[in-house]
């Protein structure tokens, strides 16, 4: 119990580290938890990691992780961890994060031993249970007339909210699982929910077949590029640690959490393989799900029964009104990806196609005629990261069905063991539409920014970190009649205590 505790609160703390800087208490930390307890239990072996694996824990820089890539290819195996003082990029801070989830040893070639998988293989089950001690609102009884005048004026299901979780790993190989929802307010066998838990999410991942790399069934995000053609799930924005505008995409990824709209539900492979020093990947995937949206009964637009008027998010499904909306429209997904990777670059292209079977109708609103609007499109871009020395370019370039341009490109410059600066522009036309676009600062149409930050060390105990962004929207967005500008500033001091001293 004593051991498991201890693993907890340096987890814990890994993540209050990370936390602090997104500054933002509504981000799924589902990802990071798992990625850490998992290099907590097995950790890195720097003498024969990569790039992407390191990155996964998210308490580097680019260039501390590069730092030591560079460190093992220049002088050999890490022998002891506390060489790890000799690389100039790596602070005391820096190394005490990641000590608990590294180690060193000889660098080896590991097998799936399938005769130990369900020996060694590690069952979790998480059962939550919450509900607010104060009546709410929706839950307070309506008499007949009034609900017959608003019927969403009072939810259909208990005011209980109920997770579950259970889930199979064996080290990073394998993972199996199912989770379950209920939202307060929604209904619990019975009603609109006979079957129980409203959301049911599953998914079955098996890593390392051979030149097979990856295989996902279920449930999964699939991540690529700088977020510009395809990405689900989780997304970067303006954060207080400034130098992180760069994404690592992680292509496909089991899902495990429960929000019930920004995943996909199918299957997906990706396949490897190693050229002398170089290597090259393929990436394939599909998804075929019902999703929550609104629709527009009678469509004269385009000559249909039914045209969709907006997508619902939320899932919540707790009124009449809800309830309606859940699973109204089919959206089918199916894409692929391709990456070259060498020592220091990085090169691929993404395509990526979504159709519905009902139309997406135009709105009547003056700013929103650009958005997309039909039953399918396309998007296809490609991207690109580069390492040189102390200096970092990465980028995505990326186009629809309609012939719209976005593009992101960045660079990244470790101008001094104590300074770090970083420089990303963006320019994304008002008639972007790609359906699943999530890049750095949010915007997925109608932007014209430039990002400079820049994060000093002022010196042991002090830091200093700012950044200004400016951007430019050359069509009308909601709640603004014309085109318009901003600027963003951010200033943060940091002076740590050394109560040693």
């Amino acid at each position: 119990f004593s051991q498991e505790d201890e693993r907890t609160k340096i987890v814990e703390k890994r993540i209050e580290f990370i936390g602090e800087s997104l500054e933002d208490s509504d981000i799924d930390f589902t990802t990071y938890l798992e990625n850490l307890y998992f290099f907590f239990d097995n950790p890195i072996n720097l003498n024969q990691t990569s790039f992407e694996e390191l990155s996964k824990l998210h308490l580097l820089t680019d260039f501390q992780t590069v730092a030591i890539l560079d460190y093992v290819r220049q002088y050999g195996k890490v022998l002891t961890i506390y060489e790890l003082t000799a690389i100039e990029e790596l602070d005391k801070e820096a190394i005490d994060l990641i000590v608990p989830f590294v180690t060193i040893g000889e660098a080896r070639t590991y097998k799936t031993n399938w005769k130990n998988v369900l020996k060694y293989g590690k069952n979790e089950v998480f059962l939550r249970y919450q509900r607010d001690l104060q009546t709410r609102e929706g839950y307070v009884p309506k008499s007949d007339s009034i609900l017959a005048i608003s019927p969403n004026k009072q939810y259909v299901g208990s005011p209980d909210k109920i997770y579950s979780r259970y889930r199979f790993t064996y080290k990073d190989k394998i993972s199996w699982g199912v989770t379950a929802e209920k939202d307060a307010g929604e209904q619990f066998f019975r009603g609109a929910q006979k079957y129980g838990f409203d959301f049911y999410s599953g998914h079955l991942m098996v890593k390392d077949l051979g030149i097979v790399k990856k295989v996902v069934i279920g449930d999964f995000h699939a991540n690529f590029g700088q977020g510009l053609t395809m990405w689900s799930g989780f997304n970067m924005g303006k954060s207080a640690d400034v130098l992180n505008v760069k994404r690592y995409a992680r292509g496909l990824k089991p899902y495990t959490s429960v929000n019930e709209s920004n995943f996909m539900r199918g299957g997906g492979v990706m396949l490897q393989k190693d050229l002398k020093e170089n290597r090259i990947d393929l990436t394939l995937f599909g998804s075929y799900k019902r999703i929550d949206a609104n629709l527009n009964l009678n469509d004269t637009l385009f000559g249909n029964d039914a045209g969709i008027s907006s997508f619902q998010s939320s899932g919540f499904h707790r009124t009449p009104g809800e309830i309606e909306d859940k699973n109204a429209v089919r959206q089918t997904i199916f894409g692929g990806a391709s990456h070259f990777t060498m020592e220091n670059l990085k090169v691929g292209i993404t395509g990526v196609v979504t159709s519905y079977d009902a139309p997406l109708s135009l709105s009547s609103q003056t700013y929103s005629q650009f958005n997309f609007q039909g039953t399918s499109n396309y998007s296809l871009g490609a991207n690109y990261m580069y390492f040189k020395n102390k200096m970092s370019v990465f980028g995505e370039v990326t186009t629809s069905k309609n012939k719209s341009l976005a593009m992101v490109n960045g660079v990244t410059w470790h101008a001094d063991p104590k300074l770090d600066i970083v420089i990303l522009h963006r320019l994304i036309d008002k008639k972007n539409q790609s359906l699943y676009s999530a890049p750095f600062g949010g915007a997925t149409s109608n932007e014209n920014g430039l990002y400079i930050g820049v994060k000093a060390k002022l010196s042991k105990q002090f830091n200093l970190s700012a950044y200004y962004d400016q951007f430019t929207h050359s069509w009308l967005k909601w709640s603004t009649d014309g085109p318009s500008f901003g600027r963003e500033v951010f200033v943060q001091a940091d002076y740590k205590i050394n109560y040693n001293s």
